[in-house]
Order: C-alpha cells, then structure tokens, then sequence
C-alpha cells in the first residue's frame, strides 16, 4: 500500500518534532538554578538586657560572606551599652544553608566606650568615661532566606576579656547609677534581629 507524497512528508515531520519534543524536555527540567547569592547586608536591632536595662534596644548594621554552604565571616557595628560594639564573627552552619539556616557563631572585638550621661532631674549632671574594652561572644542563630531578602535572629552570650574601666566626670554617681555600669561591665545575654539584601 502506498501514501501519497503529502502524507509521508506530514508523518516525517511529526516523527522528527516527537522525537525533539523527546530529547529537549529532559535537559531543560534538569538546568540548574541560579547559585544564592553570598554577601548579607542589613541592619536592625540590637538587646542585651544587662548593659541596656536602662536605655532599652540598640541599632545595629552587619554583613556576612558566605565562603561556601558551611561557613561564612562577617562584621558588625552595635550599640551594646559600653558604647559602640565593633565585632568581627565566623558562623558555622552545621546542615548547609542550602538544607537549613541554623547556624553557630563566635564573634572577637571590642566595646569603644565613650561618654555615659545618666538622667536626672537636673541637668547636667555626672558622667561616665567608658574605656574600650575587649569581648567575645558565642551565639546561636537562625537565618531565614526569602524572596526579597533574608532576615537573622540570634541570642547568645558576651564575656569581656579585658577590665571594664571607667571614669567619672562632674560630680558623684548615686548607688543606682553606679549599679547600672556594673550591669554594663558584666558579662551577660545579648539578642539581635537584621534583615537586609543580599548581593553577589
């Protein structure tokens, strides 16, 4: 039985379209997608309940870099009541960030100190010289990747490894104010929130 011309051409070309159809679909399912990216910016805030007792949260900003799924390394700039707290960190996440954002981190740098002014009905009053200090701090934490960005919450410990000196100015400090520096020069718990873009 023969078919004419037409029909053979129309059952060549629909064999040849299936059989494309065949090979392309499989490759275009199995492309990879894009990488995430690896450095982390953002700000938000900062709590560490001994040290802020009575000036409540701190801002913060901080970025991270992500040298592979495992580990990452970043900085930070926080208010944690001995003034300014500039710490570098090293996060470990122990699944992969690409199963979950648990992550581990240990942070090494310094309080910068400054001036400390305590309320009182009559102004001014006494004042506090804080001297740097140094610390360490070790912290658990969760980042969560979405669409538009990431945001991290963590809650740890600080310990200074250096004395809490300090000085003080234009006058005496009553016990509560003095009560309050040592709250400030012990080691205590310290929670932050950041959220930002991430870029690369």
């Amino acid at each position: 039985m023969t078919f004419p011309a037409s029909l053979t051409g129309l059952f060549l070309l629909l064999g040849a379209t299936s059989s494309l159809a065949g090979v392309d679909a499989p490759s275009l399912a199995s492309k990879p997608s894009a990488p995430p990216k690896r450095l982390d910016l953002g700000g938000g805030a900062s709590f560490h309940p001994a040290a802020l007792l009575d000036t409540g949260l701190g801002v913060s900003v901080t970025t991270d870099l992500r040298f592979s799924q495992l580990l990452s390394a970043g900085l930070s700039l926080e208010d944690a009541g001995w003034g300014p707290r500039l710490m570098g960190h090293g996060r470990l996440y122990p699944l992969s960030i690409a199963r979950s954002g648990l992550f581990v981190e240990g942070g090494v740098g310094a309080d910068l100190g400054g001036a400390r002014y305590f309320r009182r009905e009559t102004f001014p009053g006494p004042s506090a010289a804080q001297q740097a200090r140094g610390i360490v701090t070790a912290s658990l934490g969760y980042r969560a990747q979405g669409p538009l960005g990431w945001a991290a919450l963590k809650a740890g410990w600080s310990f200074p490894v250096t004395d809490s000196r300090y000085s003080v100015q234009d006058g005496a400090l009553a016990a509560s104010e003095r009560e309050s520096l040592q709250r400030a020069s012990a080691p205590g718990p310290m929670v932050s929130f950041a959220v930002g873009p991430s870029f690369f």
